[in-house]
């Protein structure tokens, strides 16, 4: 079972970075584009019409933009919880593979120390020689 585990982890973390080369920018989001902001009249010399349109214009961009913006935040998170849960499981096996491979190290050791009259041999190789 631990091993299905590591092995997940390796095929989760093979994939990421193809899955990074598809996700660069923002040309896998179900959001609509953030649209540039309107152009806005001078203060200073504009009309009451151009004032009053220009509200009406920049209502719809703002609500429009809004949206769109809270909908990437949503995206960002589901990438951060998704990049969380590929950190754990890296960590997961590489923690394993470290325990394991110590383990493994102890075993060794305590195969040679057990057996000193015989020719000390990396348990490894014992079952390449059969």
């Amino acid at each position: 079972m631990k091993v299905l585990l590591g092995v997940a982890a390796a095929a989760l973390l093979m994939g990421a970075p193809a899955m990074a080369q598809t996700d660069a920018g923002a040309a896998n989001t179900s959001c609509a584009a953030v649209a540039p902001p309107p152009t806005l009249p001078d203060g200073a010399t504009a009309t009451y019409e151009q004032m009053e349109a220009a509200n009406t214009a920049y209502s719809a961009w703002f609500e429009s933009n809004r949206a769109a913006l809270e909908c990437r935040r949503v995206e960002v998170e589901a990438v951060e919880a998704r990049r969380q849960a590929l950190l754990t499981a890296y960590n997961g096996g590489v923690d394993q593979l470290n325990a394991t491979k110590t383990s493994w190290e102890a075993e060794v050791e305590e195969f040679n120390a057990r057996a000193p009259q015989q020719q000390r041999r990396d348990p490894r190789s014992i079952h390449r020689q059969r």
